[in-house]
């Protein structure tokens, strides 16, 4: 991490006026790509979970037997 800083930081004192502002920029610059790569692994974590959930759905609804008779079950064909 602060290899990278100092990075960024050589990068941006070639164009700006002081080392400080440069490692502000450095800073900020660090920070974007840390919370980007932050949200695409929450949504890669997101996606396993209703993978996860879609699995055990389909398990679960496996697991079913057929509905009793009642007044909201289809009529059973006549052999």
């Amino acid at each position: 991490m602060a290899r990278a800083l100092r990075g960024l930081t050589g990068r941006f004192v070639q164009h700006s006026a002081d080392a400080e502002t440069a490692l502000a920029r450095a800073t900020t610059m660090l920070a974007s790509f840390v919370r980007r790569e932050a949200n695409v692994l929450s949504i890669i974590d997101g996606f396993q979970v209703a993978f996860w959930a879609a699995i055990v759905g389909l398990l679960l609804a496996s697991l079913m037997r057929a509905a009793p008779a009642g007044p909201l079950t289809p009529a059973r064909a006549k052999s």
